[in-house]
């Protein structure tokens, strides 16, 4: 059990909250104490966005309080046209 949570702290933030974000849906074994182990991460991590989280929407995934870059692919480009 030490172990297992030894890895879920070594996960970079993206791959912990893409992680739990997983569990939501599946039909995990003992999925609520591992939960309970990312959550503990996620809060040492960033108690705002943890907080945060908790008090929004309950629909809302992890991801979008504790990951502030989003990828690319994800990112609305605006162009600026200066007159010269």
């Amino acid at each position: 059990m030490r172990n297992e949570k030894d890895e879920i702290a070594k996960l970079d933030t993206a791959r912990l909250v893409e992680a739990f974000d997983a569990t939501v849906s599946g039909n995990f074994t003992r999925s609520s104490t591992v939960r309970g182990w990312m959550m503990d991460v996620m809060e040492a991590r960033n108690p705002e966005a943890f907080k945060a989280w908790l008090e929004g929407a309950p629909t809302t995934p992890a991801r979008e309080y504790f990951l502030t870059e989003k990828p690319l692919d994800r990112i609305q480009f605006s162009v600026i046209l200066i007159p010269s």
